[in-house]
């Protein structure tokens, strides 16, 4: 960073980035020297001895957060700590937010066959998170691009959206790897619930990403059996609780208004939800664990409906949890 920094061109935007936080620092009442040794700060990250940012526990707990701002300071809580040959794990969120500030880009790799940015629940968390905290303090939404090193000969870098895409085609909205997954039984079924816990981690990070169309395939493969393999029986079989907390993830992504759905699908994800929990009991999972928000919203989709005996028993059985 030193060295890029004493280069001279004209182009030199790591220079031209020092400069311009060095004046910010300056401005804020920062001596000259302080002020130049930080304004070259470019590592941050959790303090010392800790690695997480936490995202992955917080957002689907999503009773705890209302918006992304909330996300945010738990980013930050945690992200905010530099590294340089003076300090070591100093925290100073001000720094942070000057070094976010006109980002264009986002950039993480990608390298193994096995995870991508849309099963891997990593991506949104620090992908996503990083991109969120530049687009909160810096005003500007940066561009998210993958670089798909899984072929060493053949590498590519893509734009987020056309990664998800790429995946989506190949994993759950493909028939033959659903079928494939419905053969490993219950881990199956978790492997179904975790793409939409996914997607909806991805959507709290990055509103504009995960249209709506993408919600409406999920609903039409996994709720309506699109393709016609008997999943529900399969689900009540061999996992009831992937389903119903896949079917939470869906409602609860309609609550947050990431997916705005017509009535007539809104009421079958409710009905479908509320009978679960009836039949098998509230699972008690991270979108409706104490979620008070959550299950006043059902009750008032159950009353909606006019489906008094279904809204009897759904708020018996999880009063009784």
């Amino acid at each position: 960073i030193q060295m890029a920094i004493k280069l001279e061109e004209k182009d030199n935007f790591v220079k031209i980035t020092k400069e311009e936080i060095k004046e910010r620092l300056l401005s804020s009442g920062m001596e000259e020297n302080l002020a130049e040794k930080l304004s070259s700060v470019r590592i941050f990250g959790s303090r010392a001895g800790e690695s997480s940012a936490r995202l992955i526990w917080l957002i689907p707990r999503s009773g705890l957060w209302e918006t992304s701002k909330d996300i945010l300071e738990v980013w930050m809580s945690i992200r905010a700590h530099f590294y340089n040959r003076e300090e070591w794990s100093k925290e100073d969120k001000v720094l942070y937010s000057y070094a976010l500030k006109n980002r264009e880009v986002v950039f993480s790799n990608w390298g193994n066959n096995l995870y991508g940015p849309l099963t891997n629940h990593h991506y949104p968390e620090e992908t996503g998170g990083l991109a969120l905290a530049c687009h909160l303090l810096g005003g500007k939404r940066p561009e998210i691009v993958i670089g798909d090193l899984r072929h060493k000969k053949e590498p590519g870098f893509f734009k987020l959206a056309e990664v998800l895409n790429a995946e989506l085609l190949a994993t759950a909205f493909n028939k033959k790897w659903v079928q494939s997954q419905m053969e490993h039984g219950y881990l199956g079924a978790t492997q179904f619930m975790q793409i939409a816990d996914n997607l909806f981690q991805w959507k709290s990070v990055n509103r504009g990403i995960i249209p709506e169309s993408i919600w409406e395939e999920m609903k039409e493969i996994y709720i309506e059996d699109k393709y016609g393999l008997n999943i529900l029986d399969w689900f009540m079989h061999i996992n009831p609780f992937a389903f119903q907390q896949m079917l939470s993830t869906f409602l609860e992504a309609i609550r947050k208004e990431f997916w705005k759905p017509n009535t007539a699908t809104r009421e079958e994800l409710v009905r479908a939800f509320a009978s679960s929990v009836v039949q098998f009991g509230d699972n008690l999972g991270p979108y409706t664990g104490g979620n008070q928000g959550f299950h006043r919203f059902v009750e008032s989709q159950l009353k909606a409906i006019g489906d008094k005996q279904l809204f009897a028993s759904y708020v018996s059985r999880v009063t009784s949890e």
